[in-house]
C-alpha cells in the first residue's frame, strides 16, 4: 500500500512539474504590428495589431485568451480611441494631441510582449514647415 501511495505522489509531482514547464513555455507572438504613418488633422487613424499564442512545440493555440492594450507615448491611449475588429486601434478625428509613439501590448498567460513603436505624425502640405508642440510631437504651421 505504501508503494502505491508513493507512486501516486510521484505521479502527481511529475504531472505538476510537466504542466508548470508547459505553462512557462507558452508564448504569444505578433503576426501584425502597427506601422508608422502620417495623418492629416481631422482624419481618422487605424493601427493594426494581432498576435497568436503558441505552445512549447510552436503549435498555435486556437482557444487561447489574449488581451490587447495600447499606449501612446508610454501612457494609456485616451478614451476617445476605440478598439475594434482584429485588435486594431481606431482614433477618430485626429488632433495634435493624438500624434506620437503608439505601441500594442499583448498579454497571454504569464508572458507579455510589446510591439515596436509606431510613430504617428501629422502630414503637411508643401512647404513642410513644422513647429514643435512637445517631445516627439510636431504639427504643421498653417
Amino acid at each position: 500500500m505504501r508503494a502505491i501511495n508513493r507512486d501516486k505522489a510521484l505521479y502527481k509531482f511529475i504531472c505538476l512539474l510537466y504542466f508548470t514547464v508547459l505553462l512557462l513555455c507558452l508564448r504569444a507572438v505578433f503576426t501584425v504590428e502597427p506601422k508608422s504613418t502620417a495623418v492629416t488633422l481631422g482624419s481618422d487613424l487605424v493601427l493594426s495589431c494581432s498576435a497568436v499564442a503558441l505552445d512549447v512545440g510552436g503549435n498555435r493555440l486556437t482557444s487561447a485568451s489574449i488581451n490587447y492594450t495600447w499606449t501612446l507615448d508610454g501612457h494609456a491611449v485616451p478614451r476617445k480611441a476605440l478598439h475594434f475588429f482584429n485588435h486594431s486601434l481606431y482614433v477618430p478625428t485626429m488632433t495634435t494631441a493624438d500624434v506620437g509613439l503608439y505601441q500594442c501590448h499583448v498579454a497571454f498567460d504569464l508572458s507579455t510582449i510589446s510591439s515596436h513603436n509606431a510613430t504617428v505624425v501629422v502630414a503637411c502640405n508643401f512647404p513642410h514647415v513644422f513647429t514643435t508642440l512637445s517631445q516627439n510631437k510636431r504639427h504643421c504651421l498653417l
